[in-house]
């Protein structure tokens, strides 16, 4: 029994190195949830396509949230860097896919993916850093609406 502890020991060791040196998941696939910003809680689904070494093209989709049903629906495509290492994920908007009205502003996604299949961090408005606070997003998760037709396509930053 004495020959089998350090045995023992040394193998959950190796497990608990291995889960540490796990590195952050691909920044790939589509990723919903929710953020909140002067409009309320809003339903978001961010389509991530990587491109090369650490750059990431995006589709920001954001609509109505079940308990917040009168917030519009509306898309913009984004660009990213994406550090492997840590997760940091900084997504920049580019053009508008489809603008709901004139009062709605693109936003900066800048926070890191997790290996537990998270993709959370602030909402930053340019101009308005106090307008929006966090999101939160699950890789897989089921979209709670369906996007506009023309968020539709995946698009490339303009």
């Amino acid at each position: 029994m004495r020959l089998g502890a350090p045995l023992l020991s040394a193998a959950l060791l190796a497990l608990a190195a291995a889960a540490v040196a796990q590195p952050a998941p691909a920044p790939n696939g589509e990723w919903s949830g929710a953020y909140t910003c002067s409009q309320g809680l809003t339903g978001m689904t961010v389509s991530l396509r990587p491109l090369s070494a650490g750059e990431v093209d995006a589709t920001v989709t954001f609509y109505a949230h079940p308990d917040n049903p009168q917030v519009e629906s509306g898309c913009y495509a984004a660009r990213g860097r994406y550090d492997a290492a840590t997760g940091h994920l900084v997504l920049t908007p580019g053009r508008w896919i489809y603008k709901p009205s004139e009062g709605w502003q693109s936003t900066v996604l800048d926070g890191a993916l997790s290996r537990d299949g998270a993709f959370a961090g602030r909402v930053v408005a340019p101009g308005n850093p106090s307008a929006c606070a966090r999101f939160t997003l699950r890789r897989g998760a089921v979209p709670l609406k369906a996007p506009p037709a023309q968020c539709t396509r995946p698009a490339l930053v303009g």
